[in-house]
């Protein structure tokens, strides 16, 4: 079975994430889990203050936004390597800029440099 990327969709699902991400923040480690339309993220706002746990939300929210895009198809085309890249990026950006909080943000500014 082929997924067929639909951009605005996954903008939708990653704003649906993003809703959920500060609604029920957890006591220790952030914490992924596969939920249907996607994945949630979930932890406290004070890892974001922290820069190692900061970094580890980050990750976490960069493989949610993997997930998401990922057409799951073995052997894929460079074509569709760089949309799901691509749509990745769009994620990842638009859940950075929906939880705004500083630290997240360096951290999204200074991978989109090095990546």
């Amino acid at each position: 079975m082929e997924r067929k990327f639909q951009p605005l969709r996954l903008l939708i699902v990653a704003g649906a994430v993003a809703g959920t991400l500060l609604a029920a923040p957890v006591a220790g480690a952030a914490e992924l889990s596969p939920v249907s339309d996607g994945y949630r993220v979930r932890f406290s706002p004070s890892e974001l203050t922290n820069s190692s746990e900061a970094a580890k939300v980050y990750r976490k929210l960069r493989f949610a936004a993997r997930e998401v895009c990922e057409s799951g198809a073995i052997g894929r085309s460079l074509a569709e390597r760089v949309q799901t890249e691509r749509c990745t990026e769009k994620v990842l950006a638009a859940l950075v800029r929906k939880i705004d909080q500083p630290m997240l943000t360096s951290l999204y500014q200074l991978d989109s440099k090095v990546g």
